[in-house]
């Protein structure tokens, strides 16, 4: 969506006329030799030109499956797919427009074309951005705040997509996600919309009078290539990139405009065909079809995660033509049963307003959420769905239909366009660039983590080789090497995932009053648990494939730092669900217990390799995240995190000499609650999970001092 076209589109590309317009100037690309050929009427066959009200429907049952899925509601995993269904849509649309322009006039006015489309999308783009720029300079976190510009300025450059797919904002579980993560789906549209013309005019028109058989050849072989293209990098047979990469890309994600695309140009070399009209039999075949597409569109949705492993193989493709074929049914036959059912009065009435629907649902679903009004569950989803249609429903009437429909225009509009540009990019800096809303350094933790690994980095390349590393096969330690004296500041290293990495931000500015040189290799997203996540909505914000190496790396770390005393800093990722052996398992089942105690002992023997000390640090309290309908999950999080707890406990037990268990829940987790503030420094960030950047005089007696006697340094004063 999105970038639906509204109902407006399908009317225009409907308009065949049969002699260039006169009065009208083209760009100067439609001059191009073969584009202005003799105009070739339309025949009595096609009928996949004429208006179809059933595409209205088919819209908002698309705009309906992406916003209940936004909702959490549970029995649509794949509601997500909608987008797809908007992308056949949008590639069906304005392939039609573009052959039918060629088919009436002669030539393509790509200058006209574009500036439809500005006029069909950036008004209510321009007022999202606005809109979303005050709530987020109002109400967002400083880590958000921080994000949001780029964010939005990619978004008003219609390239949101690679923005997010390379600034690892995944689509699926985010902690705190942004409030513009939907309109990747404009980016891909919009530079489907400049490309595609450029294509189809440069390439397909310049000769014949029958365009709509290339059109469909080239669109098939283009949808073909990319979903291809998506296989071969899910399946590791090209470069190695992650899930956002994929599901973000243009080049990933294009396969179903190509299908849409291909369609209108098969039905429009169908249309000129003179025996098309006597096939009865092929309309027949095609209604079949689209009954079954939609059975399979609605099928796919009610049991597919965006997540699943088959969608990025093909299964995205396979979408894309059920989808396909319900809009080769309807437009064929726009009196048949199928259109009659996507003709309801419901359905045709939202497509028509859910160009609006698409842009505002997602800033609102996070606005209006469990926190501020207290509700969940049906009612929450109900009151959500009422402010997106009202909100919807008022930009649409007086905005984007007076704007496209020319009743409503801007006065000196080359002077007045770029000032509301600018006043619209004015907005979005001022959200992030407000001293009260400036984000303090830590809060940001992508940003810092990568400060962090750069100078984990450094550090690395400025220690000298050892003399004689030590080797370790299997996991198990081979060899022990004499214990080493403790000198001051004692060599601390901190392992884990986002936790362990801002405690290790926070104690920084500890390092001299507590004479600890601190090396922390901590990864955002990442734990020690192989297996795949079994609930999307618990994705973490990196791929597992990233988190599989941490055992070398931990060992290479050990073998050049040396550490003194290693933390292990572990759990969130721990407690969450995972997909083992064809089934769901999760921590306090034996099989899954006994599976991470292994690899709690992997890790023992690893960090202690140099005859370091290891402290296990017990998961704290943490504040359970609000999920998308308003509860909270896992709604067991607390026994999870006691058993975690446990589990340390017991490796601690079986390596009596090598492990201890530091737990200081007892001092900033009073009755199991997440308390901001220690002693009346700054604990926790507003998510209750991670620590603050200012929490390190807090954290200093509690993990520190710890650290250095298990090493065997003297207390600090």
């Amino acid at each position: 969506m999105i970038g639906p076209l509204g109902q407006t589109a399908y009317r225009r590309w409907a308009r065949v006329t049969t002699a260039a317009t006169a009065t009208s100037r083209p760009h100067a690309l439609a001059t191009l030799p073969g584009l202005r050929d003799r105009p070739t009427a339309p025949r009595s066959g096609s009928r996949a030109w004429q208006h179809v009200p059933a595409l209205d429907g088919l819209r908002g049952l698309a705009v309906l499956g992406v916003v209940l899925y936004h909702a959490g509601v549970s029995w649509l995993p794949g509601g997500l797919l909608g987008v797809d269904a908007f992308f056949v849509l949008s590639g069906f649309l304005i392939t039609g427009l573009l052959l039918n322009e060629r088919r009436g006039s002669g030539h393509i006015d790509l200058r006209r074309f574009w500036t439809r489309r500005a006029r069909r999308l950036l008004p209510a783009l321009l007022l999202l951005l606005v809109l979303v720029s005050v709530q987020v300079a109002l109400t967002a976190d400083p880590a958000s705040r921080t994000r949001y510009p780029k964010d939005a300025l990619a978004a008003l450059g219609y390239v949101a997509n690679w923005r997010f797919a390379f600034s690892h904002q995944g689509y699926f579980g985010a902690a705190i996600p942004s409030p513009l993560l939907h309109l990747w789906s404009l980016g891909v549209e919009e530079q489907f919309y400049l490309l595609w013309p450029l294509l189809v005019a440069l390439l397909l028109l310049r000769s014949g009078a029958r365009p709509g058989g290339r059109v469909g050849v080239l669109s098939t072989l283009g949808a073909l290539a990319s979903a291809g293209w998506m296989a071969a990098l899910a399946t590791g047979l090209g470069p190695a990139v992650t899930t956002d990469r994929l599901y973000y890309g243009t080049d990933t994600r294009a396969a179903a405009l190509l299908v849409g695309a291909a369609i209108a140009g098969w039905q429009a070399r169908r249309a000129d065909s003179k025996s098309f009209a006597t096939r009865r039999h092929a309309s027949r075949l095609i209604a079949a079809g689209g009954v079954l597409g939609l059975a399979t569109t609605l099928t796919i949705w009610a049991t597919t995660s965006g997540q699943t492993g088959w969608l990025y193989r093909g299964g995205f493709l396979l979408v894309a033509f059920a989808v396909g074929a319900i809009v080769a049914a309807v437009s064929t036959a726009p009196r048949g049963l199928l259109s009659r059912l996507l003709s309801l009065a419901p359905l045709a009435a939202l497509g028509r307003i859910s160009y609006g629907v698409y842009l505002y649902h997602w800033p609102l679903f996070l606005l209006v959420d469990h926190r501020r009004t207290g509700l969940a569950g049906t009612t929450l989803l109900l009151v959500r769905l009422a402010a997106t249609l009202a909100v919807a429903t008022v930009s649409h009437l007086a905005l984007e239909r007076p704007v496209r429909q020319g009743t409503w225009r801007l006065p000196l509009p080359r002077l007045s366009v770029p000032l509301v540009a600018g006043a619209t990019v004015g907005a979005i800096l001022l959200a992030a660039t407000l001293p009260a809303t400036a984000a303090r350094p830590g809060e940001d933790l992508n940003a810092d983590a990568a400060q962090l690994r750069q100078e984990t980095a450094r550090r690395l390349a400025q220690l000298p080789a050892p003399a004689a590393p030590v080797r370790v096969v299997g996991g198990a330690q081979s060899a022990v090497a004499p214990v080493p004296p403790v000198h001051e500041p004692v060599r601390t290293l901190i392992v884990g995932d986002s936790i362990a990495f801002s405690a290790a931000w926070a104690l920084t500015s500890e390092r001299t009053p507590y004479q600890v040189d601190l090396l922390s290799d901590a990864i955002i997203g990442c734990g020690i648990v192989p297996d795949p996540y079994a609930d999307p909505n618990s994705t973490s914000p990196i791929p597992l494939s990233e988190c599989a190496g941490w055992a070398s790396q931990w060992q290479n770390l050990v073998t050049r730092f040396q550490p003194a005393v290693s933390a292990v800093f572990l759990g969130r990722w721990e407690i969450t669900d995972r997909f083992i052996n064809g089934r769901t398992q999760h921590i306090g089942e034996p099989d899954f217990d006994g599976r991470l105690s292994a690899l709690l002992d992997e890790a023992i023997r690893i960090l202690s390799a140099r005859s370091g000390k290891v402290a296990l640090i017990a998961l704290p309290c943490i504040t359970l995240p609000e999920l998308a309908n308003g509860g909270t999950a896992p709604a067991d999080a607390p026994v999870r995190e006691a058993r975690y707890n446990q589990l340390l406990r017991e490796a601690a037990v079986r390596h009596p000499h090598l492990a201890s268990v530091v737990d200081i829940n007892a001092q900033i987790c009073p009755a199991g609650q997440v308390v901001s503030s220690y002693h009346a420094v700054p604990l926790r960030q507003a998510d209750g999970m991670h620590f603050d950047v200012s929490s390190g005089p807090a954290l200093g007696p509690l993990l520190l001092e710890p650290l250095r006697r298990l090493a065997g340094a003297p207390a600090r004063p």
